[in-house]
């Protein structure tokens, strides 16, 4: 049985994703203007921690309506069309690399200790680890597919016989019981490691990441949007 995405769940999830990154853009400048406040010497350590608090909301908002329709459609999370060429060179498992986020507080420069570069090192080391772990879940649950009785009932589909397509039926939804599991495992792993990260940096150093990292995003984003209108205007006049 093939397993085509869902076009009602992509079109709802992906006018979800564009709305989600507006409002993306409108805590970027909420972030750059309390950034720009604190530069000036002005003490705003409780607007830090409010702002901080919406913005771990905004992207639990995101994951939670990304678990709700991955259970419908989760082949369309390992697809992700709503993304651009650029973006998807990015992706791990539905999503970014945990350990990018070690590349962007790295940004953070001076301002952290040297204490901080010890744990957060220790932290990088154990997010990788479990990196490698749910690569290797990955794998096993792929390799399920691909070997026999499975793969050979998928070559079959169009000639299976009575009580073979529910033996495939059933095969294909722990295939997809398992993809959603895979997905939700480096879902977590993502969070934890910004939320285990916040716990090491201070309120003012969370504004500075967060506004880098939302850079990052938007950035790649729209360069990667311009990019595929840029070749596909190409095509078409060649």
């Amino acid at each position: 049985m093939v397993y085509p995405t869902n076009p009602i769940i992509q079109e709802a999830f992906t006018a979800f994703f564009v709305e989600w990154h507006v409002e993306l853009q409108s805590f970027l400048e909420n972030l750059q203007a309390l950034s720009t406040s604190i530069a000036s010497g002005t003490n705003r350590a409780k607007e830090c921690e409010n702002l901080a608090t919406n913005v771990v909301n905004h992207f639990h908002e995101f994951y939670n309506k990304k678990s709700q329709f991955a259970n419908e459609d989760v082949f369309l999370f390992f697809s992700a069309p709503w993304l651009s060429s650029f973006e998807h060179t990015l992706l791990w498992i539905s999503g970014f690399r945990p350990s990018l986020v070690f590349t962007l507080v790295n940004r953070l420069g001076e301002s952290l200790s040297i204490e901080q570069r010890e744990v957060i090192e220790s932290l990088k080391a154990e997010t990788r680890r479990k990196e490698v772990e749910i690569d290797k879940a990955l794998a096993k649950v792929q390799e399920r597919v691909a070997a026999p009785p499975i793969f050979e009932l998928m070559r079959r589909e169009s000639r299976l016989v009575d009580g073979e397509v529910p033996r495939l039926e059933m095969a294909m939804e722990e295939f997809k019981g398992s993809m959603v599991l895979v997905m939700e495992h480096a879902d977590g792993l993502r969070g934890s490691t910004v939320m285990r990260l916040f716990e090491i940096l201070d309120s003012e150093q969370i504004i500075k990441f967060f506004i880098t990292a939302t850079e990052f995003m938007l950035e790649a984003r729209r360069w990667g949007l311009e990019r595929d209108s840029t070749v596909t205007y190409a095509a078409s006049t060649s």
